[in-house]
């Protein structure tokens, strides 16, 4: 089979593969308040998905202000979305979504079939998008047989700055430190919503101090393992590319124009510059 490169720094990834994903929640909400409940529990704006098949960026958050689950959100109808979160697992979405159903006319499920996705250079016909790259495909496919592809899954994510919250992560991190406004995952014009206050008050009193970064390191790199900067803590690995661990996520300090990190063994991560790949 021929392959692609992504980068200097990337391992060959299939020019064409259909599989599925298995480390990812699903949760369809379906019903006449669909959009009206979404839009009071995520961080994005509905009202911008205005056609059947519209994508974007959301979170849930915490009263806090840190993020609890990270997901696509797809419109399929007017009043039917799905919810698509990688990394975390299956039923967790419904569980804490459940908790602020009330009496809305609604019906929460989580698809049992596993997610078909395809990892293609061109839009495979009847397939919605999920970047460039990447491609949700229409029903569903045989669990048995079907080639697992969350390693090449998480390895773009990767190396496009999409953190993946999974448990280890949950309630760690406000969304400007995971830079989800580079993911446009958040509004801060359409209203309440849990954390909202806290979202807007890092934006609009400049209280950032620490952002997602994307490093390549010059040897495998760990999660957890700590980043200094002029021998100073100055934040942590939090992903790293199952196709090649020197590629990495880390949420650090703002560094300005500083080029790398060191690392606990003198070894140093090399900070790459911003992805803005949706």
């Amino acid at each position: 089979m021929s392959s692609k490169q992504n980068g200097p720094f990337d391992p060959p990834l299939p020019e064409v593969a259909t599989g599925k994903l298995e480390a990812v929640d699903q949760l369809l909400v379906d019903g006449p308040e669909a959009q009206a409940f979404l839009q009071r529990q995520c961080t994005s704006d509905l009202r911008v998905l205005d056609v059947d098949g519209a994508a974007q960026w959301s979170a849930l958050l915490s009263a806090k202000g840190r993020v609890l689950f990270l997901f696509r959100l797809l419109r399929q109808a007017a009043d039917r979305f799905l919810l698509i979160a990688p990394g975390a697992l299956r039923g967790e979405l419904e569980a804490e979504l459940r908790r602020y159903v009330f009496r809305s006319k609604l019906v929460l499920r989580s698809p049992k079939e596993p997610l078909a996705v395809a990892l293609s250079p061109e839009s495979p016909a009847s397939a919605q998008a999920w970047d460039a790259d990447r491609w949700i495909l229409p029903g569903s496919i045989p669990d048995e047989g079907a080639a697992a592809l969350d390693a090449d899954w998480q390895h773009l994510d990767t190396l496009r700055g999409i953190p993946r919250i999974d448990v280890a992560l949950r309630d760690r991190f406000t969304p400007h430190m995971l830079s989800l406004q580079r993911l446009q995952a958040f509004s801060l014009k359409k209203g309440c919503y849990p954390g909202q206050e806290i979202v807007a008050r890092t934006h609009y009193l400049g209280q950032q101090k620490r952002e997602l970064l994307r490093l390549v390191g010059d040897r495998p790199l760990a999660v957890g393992e700590a980043l200094k900067l002029d021998g100073r803590a100055a934040g942590e690995v939090i992903q790293i590319s199952p196709r090649d661990p020197r590629r990495a996520l880390a949420v650090a300090s703002q560094a300005g124009d500083a080029a790398s990190f060191t690392l606990e063994d003198a070894g140093a991560a090399r900070r790459l510059p911003a992805e803005d790949r949706d």
